[in-house]
């Protein structure tokens, strides 16, 4: 669900969705914020009377086919009937007015704080410490909330450690800093296994390397031809000795 929201930015408590938030085949969106949730593969489980208590609630709404389904899925899903409020908001306009407008008449209403002809189109608010990413603030490392204005902390991992080894990113997430790791950046990092990625690399875990421009391979060890414009397919040509 949607647990935080500026205002129009969203429905909050309400289900970020693409076509269906507990199938397989769900497209996930900006707004949502439980990437682990395990999806359904079928309903074999569910009796034949939940279903047609499911399928009776979407087919008041208008839904046909596809949105139908989708709605009976995620209805016996999560047992929420708002779901069949939410898919109607998509009957017959462009790109579904991307779950952010109502249709009518095949036109989008959209909620406020969003706009265009599909409702694709969202104003972030202040977003003081961040940046605007399809109508939702995505805020800078260090900094939270919906208009990325609330200061992390990261007291449960000892604050990182130190400056020196990493930086608090979102609450009690640390971004360790190179030669640095673990929950609370405190294990210093050893690429023995690895050359000591040859250096021509940084060590950034436990016999991990990041190469630098021009090296590739897990010890950094073999050329690579990126810096030289061969990776695009564009040939260079070098003359020597031509005087």
């Amino acid at each position: 669900r949607i647990t935080a929201s500026h205002s129009g930015s969203g429905l909050l408590r309400s289900w970020s969705w693409n076509s269906s938030n507990f199938h397989l085949d769900d497209v996930l969106d900006s707004s949502y914020t439980d990437a682990d949730h395990v999806p359904l593969y079928s309903l074999d489980s569910f009796s034949s009377d939940q279903v047609d208590e499911a399928r009776d609630v979407c087919t008041a709404n208008g839904l046909e086919t596809t949105l139908l389904n989708n709605c009976v899925f995620d209805i016996l899903a999560t047992n929420d009937t708002s779901f069949a409020d939410q898919q109607s908001l998509k009957i017959g306009c462009p790109n579904d007015c991307t779950g952010k407008g109502l249709c009518k008449n095949e036109t989008c209403t959209c909620l406020d704080g969003w706009s265009g002809d599909d409702c694709s189109i969202g104003s972030c608010g202040n977003c003081s410490r961040g940046s605007c990413v399809e109508g939702f603030c995505q805020c800078d490392i260090g900094w939270e909330g919906a208009e990325c204005d609330k200061k992390a902390t990261c007291f449960v991992v000892d604050n990182c450690t130190s400056e020196v080894h990493g930086s608090c990113k979102t609450t009690d997430v640390c971004e360790c800093n190179v030669g640095y790791t673990g929950l609370n950046c405190s294990i210093i990092t050893n690429c023995n296994n690895v050359l000591n990625c040859s250096s021509n690399g940084d060590c950034v875990d436990m016999d991990v390397c990041k190469c630098h421009t021009g090296y590739s391979g897990s010890a950094c060890n073999e050329t690579s031809c990126e810096s030289l414009g061969y990776c695009s397919g564009i040939p260079l040509i070098y003359f020597q000795n031509l005087f």
